[in-house]
This record gives C-alpha cells, sequence and structure tokens, in this order.
C-alpha cells in the first residue's frame, strides 16, 4: 500500500481510538442537567434526566453540587467532541471505501477492535492471545500491552495493509 494511502488508514485508526475513548469517559459521567427548587424557603439541587419519556430527578447535596456541575459541563464537551469525531470518521471512511483503500467489513472490524485500546492489561494479553496469538510476545504486541500503540496497528499489519 502507498504511503499516503498508509498515512491515512493510520489516522483513521487514531480516529476509531479517540471515539472509543471518548464514548468511555461520557459513560462513566452523569448526564442531565442540575435544577433549583425552592421548597418552604429552602433551596435544593436535583440532577434530573431522562430515561425514555421519564424525567428523573436525583438529590444533590450542597457539598457535591460543584463537583456534579462540572462532570455534567464536561461530558456535553465530550459529546460534542465525540460529534465532530464522528464526522471526521465518516468522511474518512468514505474516501477509504470509493478509493478501494478499505472495504466496509475491514473498517467495520477497525471500529470494534478500537474498543480493546481501552482495556485494562489483563484484558489486553487476553485479548491478544485469543486474536492475534503471534504477537504475544514481541515488541509490538508488548507496546500494545503498554499503551503505546494501537490495537489495530497489530491487526492492520497482520492482514498486511501496514
Amino acid at each position: 500500500m502507498e504511503a499516503k494511502y498508509q498515512k491515512r488508514v493510520l489516522q483513521l485508526v487514531e480516529l476509531l481510538r479517540s471515539e472509543a475513548e471518548i464514548k468511555s469517559l461520557i459513560n462513566a459521567l452523569p448526564r442531565g442537567y442540575i435544577s433549583k427548587k425552592t421548597i418552604s424557603g429552602h433551596t435544593y439541587y436535583y440532577r434530573q434526566w431522562r430515561e425514555g419519556s421519564r424525567i428523573i430527578s436525583k438529590y444533590v447535596e450542597p457539598l457535591a453540587l460543584d463537583t456534579v456541575s462540572k462532570k455534567i459541563a464536561l461530558r456535553k464537551e465530550q459529546e460534542k467532541t465525540l460529534s465532530d469525531i464522528k464526522a471526521s470518521i465518516r468522511s474518512s471512511t468514505r474516501y477509504m471505501t470509493r478509493n478501494g483503500i478499505l472495504d466496509n467489513a475491514t473498517i467495520s472490524t477497525l471500529r470494534k477492535n478500537a474498543t480493546y485500546d481501552t482495556l485494562t492489561p489483563e484484558w489486553k494479553r487476553a485479548t491478544l492471545e485469543e486474536n492475534l496469538p503471534e504477537y504475544v510476545d514481541t515488541k509490538l504486541g508488548d507496546k500494545f500491552l503498554e499503551g503505546e500503540e494501537s490495537y489495530n496497528h497489530l491487526y492492520l499489519e497482520s492482514i498486511g495493509i501496514l
């Protein structure tokens, strides 16, 4: 594969890895918004969010209000970033398929594989042993286990794209 295409493939791999990391972060942050209610002259704060058509409310302790508010704001920021990354992924995958660089099946595999980069070291080793045993105890395999290299880099090398 030509160097310019390899660079585009690696950019896609990095976008997919970022997407997986941001999704993981978003899932760990609280969703919703803070609402303020005054009852009998006392102010109470609630975190509210939707589940289907229902609005769920949970009381927020005054000491936790600042922390919860910051986490909600961070989640909203990350959701915007995720939206931008998804747009870049769509553009990149269109380019790849139109130019015959990667097919849709390979792109789907890359997307699934991107989640492996967010695993704990124990799960990374188990995944490597199960899916790419030829990379166990190799320099590149060790880089993946240490978080210095993406799983998709190993995968693309194993199928001869890199």
